[in-house]
């Protein structure tokens, strides 16, 4: 929501948006319907995208447990 919020200065930048999401393309239509999101949202179900990213799926400890640093 907050790259939503800010999507003036991105605009101004020439940047565009895209918001990839892991749910189906369903999920994503319904969640830019309902959050009033302007930019595409994208649906990667097999998380190619998370995988090239290097990123992980979290588990419940990483969500919630305290860290320290």
């Amino acid at each position: 929501m907050q790259l939503h919020r800010a999507r003036k200065e991105f605009d101004e930048a020439d940047v565009r948006l895209a918001l990839i999401g892991i749910g189906t393309p369903e999920e994503a239509a319904e969640f830019r319907r309902v959050q009033g999101i302007e930019f595409p949202v994208l649906a990667d179900p097999e998380r190619r995208t998370y995988e090239l990213a290097g990123a992980k799926i979290a588990t419940l400890d990483e969500l919630l447990g305290l860290r320290l640093d």
